[in-house]
């Protein structure tokens, strides 16, 4: 209990079932690292009109639920705008406002089967979001002005109902992890590293002004769109549209038109580059992309200018359309 202005200062202080932080009078707090362990509410910290309580650095939770929301809310207490948070041992992180962190290079963690769950979006300047050991990680949307560094790890799951956008983005999974976003946008560096035992699932990936890029495995993409930036894909998956455009390059193994209904575009300044490209005629169902592609090694026609009348009015016109696309 602090009172008659008294003050408090620390580097961490660690708040557990039996602990009861008490303020009044003008007395005044600042905490650099604020700890959370085996608490799950905020009638640990009583404070009266005239007394403050800030934490500067970080908060951890260990084995504590917490609603973010109202510890942002409780009068006298004063939440920093840059920090760093971790969440351990099972903990339960919610909040339904808008989560901010302004910091640089923000640390985010989250472990040993704690969760975090945001309704609305959560946002960063930049930072270092580990997920992992069972950890879940959910929200409407996660945005970074500048960089992200995203490792989840050990059966860990982060799911976006909307987006995620970020400028540089490394995202890494490992031991049976898996992601799930509806929309993920980065610009500039691109990474996304996946073992054989995890999964990411996007539905429309927006790549703008990235330089290169690898796709690791078990990665699934319904729409690609590339603006200024290339792409290397092993296998083409799940893509079943693909647009390029602005000197934009994307490189994969083989492209079979029999098997593959691809809707792939290009403008004249961007190219597809195919190692093996096949396409029977005969099949009429599939059609050439309308793209500039590049076959480097295996270019397998069969049937060209003897079926295609089947499928089109013309044999002339298909074929036509045909050698250009190609």
């Amino acid at each position: 209990e602090l009172s008659n202005n008294a003050s408090l200062n620390a580097k961490f202080l660690t708040l557990n079932a039996n602990n009861v932080l008490n303020f009044k009078d003008n007395s005044n707090a600042t905490i650099d690292n604020l700890v959370f362990k085996g608490v799950s509410d905020l009638s640990k910290i009583k404070l009266n009109d005239s007394s403050k309580f800030e934490v500067k650095e970080s908060f951890t939770f260990d084995n504590s639920t917490f609603d973010l929301s109202k510890l942002s809310s409780t009068a006298g207490l004063k939440l920093p705008t840059e920090y760093n948070l971790y969440a351990f041992n099972g903990s339960t992180i919610t909040t339904t406002n808008e989560f901010k962190n302004t910091k640089e290079n923000a640390k985010f963690v989250l472990d040993n089967n704690s969760t975090f769950k945001a309704t609305n979006d959560v946002n960063f300047k930049s930072a270092k979001v580990s997920v992992q050991s069972g950890a879940s990680f959910t929200a409407k949307s996660l945005n970074f002005t500048e960089n992200a560094n995203i490792s989840l790890a050990d059966r860990a799951t982060l799911t976006l109902g909307n987006a995620l956008s970020s400028k540089d983005l490394t995202l890494t999974l490992k031991n049976e992890s898996k992601f799930t976003v509806n929309t993920l946008t980065a610009s500039g560096v691109f990474d996304l590293i996946g073992d054989e035992n995890s999964n990411a699932s996007i539905t429309t990936l927006n790549l703008n002004n990235v330089k290169d890029t690898k796709i690791g495995e078990n990665v699934s993409i319904t729409t690609l769109n590339l603006d200024k930036s290339t792409a290397r894909f092993n296998t083409l998956g799940n893509i079943q549209k693909a647009e390029l455009k602005n000197s934009s390059n994307l490189h994969f193994n083989e492209l079979d038109l029999n098997t593959k209904g691809l809707n792939l575009t290009s403008d004249a300044t961007s190219k597809a580059h195919i190692k093996n490209l096949i396409y029977d005629a005969s099949n009429g169902t599939n059609i050439a992309p309308n793209s500039n592609l590049v076959v480097s090694e295996l270019f397998k026609l069969d049937n060209v200018g003897t079926n295609l009348g089947k499928a089109q009015d013309t044999n002339r016109e298909q074929e036509d359309k045909l050698n250009k696309d190609l």
